[in-house]
């Protein structure tokens, strides 16, 4: 599981509201509605052997300049963001909150998910070559 993964699981989320989406940066010229995907924070701490618990802090900003509009959005998003399907399956959110500050509803949700990290095999021995006789 990458962040990318994520981010693609949030978007095809948030695909049903028919707004304009874009991912860690707008470049020029928001609308009223747009939706901007942003990676807060993104963590990982090992467990045991190739084990891995990895934590990834997303935050949905909605651009909206009526207040009240902006509210009812923020549990709608929420509701979208609670379980999300990535190409590894499907994840759970966790500690939603939501707040409006300069014209933009902002979501966050984290995504805590189990990482294993593929073992590469190794070739520990090609052929043998044995003989044998009597001296």
């Amino acid at each position: 599981m990458t962040i990318q993964n994520i981010i693609d699981g949030v978007a095809d989320a948030l695909s049903t509201l028919n707004k304009t989406m874009y991912v860690n940066e707008v470049k020029q010229g928001y609308q009223n509605g747009d939706i901007l995907i942003h990676v807060v924070d993104a963590s990982i701490q090992p467990m045991m052997t190739l084990r891995y618990r990895g934590s990834v802090q997303i935050d949905v900003i909605q651009f909206n300049d009526v207040k009240t509009d902006a509210y009812a959005m923020g549990q709608q998003i929420i509701d979208l963001l609670e379980v999300i399907s990535t190409d590894d399956g499907m994840i759970r959110g966790s500690n939603y909150s939501y707040n409006y500050t300069d014209g933009a509803l902002h979501v966050l949700v984290t995504y805590d998910v189990s990482v294993q990290r593929p073992e590469t095999p190794e070739t520990k021995m090609h052929t043998l070559t044995t003989t044998e006789g009597v001296k």
